[in-house]
């Protein structure tokens, strides 16, 4: 399946590179003043295409666009002068804005390095315009080429990655995920990204505390890889992003995060068990059901949400008790459901709270350290505790070497007469050797 078509609207692509590319434009370059370096028919070509209006400038590339294209190249490979550089840069720029197609003018030229080691030069240690400039016009002639090396591959998507490791400004930022969105338009290069820890470090930067317009756009690159079959069956899961996906959705304040949420978690719905199993074990089951009960004007949006609605409810009744307890468990919101009573329940699935390094255990444990956590909550995690040492052989030395019992011994002085009964029958099962005597 095939990702819709793309446009700017849709990316977000704010990255002002408008406005710098404008301000560029504005400025006046002596072409006659490079004579020396310049050759005359070269001259005569960038004096009748230079501050012409867009229409004489498309009739000069639909009539003479291979030359134009060399032109173009040459100087940008040879030219030394920053202003004048910026300048060829924001010229082929706006050629290739107005029209993408033309990247095959360029794609034509394979002499020497062309057409890429001119921009790839240029990518190292050059002023953020001159290397953003480079970075996108290399974006664009790639997705259009079928004889890009992996190697060229990479330095774009190595620079890409250290700019979102080390930008912090939002138009940076921006900029630079609206390049790897022009590069993960390619089916071929999203797995090479995916391959090269993409969906972690994707990941990584999800925070729904973060800028609107740099959150989406983290999350659009993160849309366009769940297209990959290959990525959204076996990929997802591993990187822990469906989590974060999850937890921007609670939250998202804008109708456009919460779209593009949506149609990642339908992306990825029944390609994989594991997929499945993040979603409703991290509370997805529960806040779709609560924006199904809300009124949506968007018909995509509704469609969305009914088909994972569907989906989670129909994979939920597929899950084991214990994968019905994880998801209870990782919501945070315990409540005297019947499977923390059942004693079938523990006998069978005690030694599974060890999993993951202990991370079940570790979650009931952070619910009592958490003064947020509601009453209710507290309880059911402390009796869970509880029958956790009853049921788990070494439940007792397990819970000592991850302290859990100064938290529960806290809790018998709690406000709520609940909270603190089931706090002192958890420390009796882990002081108590023979429950089953002391219980008669």
């Amino acid at each position: 399946m095939a990702p819709p078509t793309i446009d700017n609207d849709a990316l977000l692509l704010f990255e002002d590179s408008q406005a710098s590319n404008d301000a560029v434009l504005a400025k006046t370059i002596r072409w006659d003043a490079l004579q020396a370096i310049i050759k005359p028919k070269d001259l005569e070509l960038i004096q009748r295409y230079d501050k012409k209006n867009t229409e004489t400038k498309q009739q000069l590339i639909n009539e003479r666009g291979a030359e134009y294209a060399a032109l173009f190249l040459n100087m940008i490979a040879e030219m030394q002068a920053k202003d004048k550089l910026q300048y060829i840069l924001a010229l082929v720029d706006e050629l290739l804005n107005a029209d993408e197609s033309k990247a095959l003018l360029f794609l034509e030229i394979k002499v020497q390095r062309f057409p890429f080691g001119p921009f790839l030069r240029l990518l190292p240690e050059s002023d953020w315009f001159t290397q953003t400039k480079a970075a996108k016009i290399l974006a664009t002639l790639m997705i259009k080429s079928n004889e890009v090396t992996p190697e060229d591959l990479q330095t774009v998507f190595r620079w890409v990655n250290e700019q979102l490791k080390s930008k912090t400004a939002l138009s940076e930022l921006s900029a630079t995920l609206s390049i790897l969105h022009i590069l993960l338009r390619r089916d071929q290069y999203r797995l090479v990204y995916a391959q090269d820890n993409g969906l972690h470090r994707l990941g990584s930067l999800l925070n729904p505390q973060s800028n609107f317009q740099i959150l989406y756009q983290i999350l659009v690159a993160v849309w366009l890889l769940s297209f990959n079959e290959k990525i959204r069956t076996e990929g997802f899961a591993p990187s822990n992003v469906i989590p974060k996906v999850v937890e921007v959705l609670k939250s998202a304040a804008k109708e456009k995060v919460l779209r593009i949420c949506l149609a990642i978690l339908k992306n990825l719905v029944d390609k994989s068990s594991a997929n499945n199993e993040q979603m409703i074990e991290h509370g997805g089951i529960k806040i779709i059901e609560t924006l199904s009960s809300k009124r949506w004007g968007d018909e995509d949006i509704v469609e969305d949400i009914d088909g994972l609605k569907d989906a989670l409810q129909k994979n939920l009744t597929l899950l084991s008790s214990f994968d019905i307890y994880k998801q209870e468990l990782m919501s945070g919101n315990l409540e005297w459901t019947p499977v923390h009573k059942s004693e079938k329940f523990w006998r069978e699935n005690a030694p599974r709270f060890e999993e993951n390094n202990n991370r079940p255990l570790g979650v009931l444990i952070n619910l009592l350290k958490d003064s947020s956590t509601p009453p209710v909550a507290l309880s059911v995690a402390c009796y869970d505790l509880g029958e956790f040492v009853r049921f788990h052989p070494r439940g007792r030395t397990i819970l000592q070497n991850l302290n859990a019992k100064q938290y529960i011994m806290g809790l018998m002085s709690h406000p709520d007469a609940e909270v603190q009964k089931h706090a002192l029958l958890c420390i009796q099962k882990v002081m108590v050797h023979n429950w089953e005597y002391l219980a008669r």
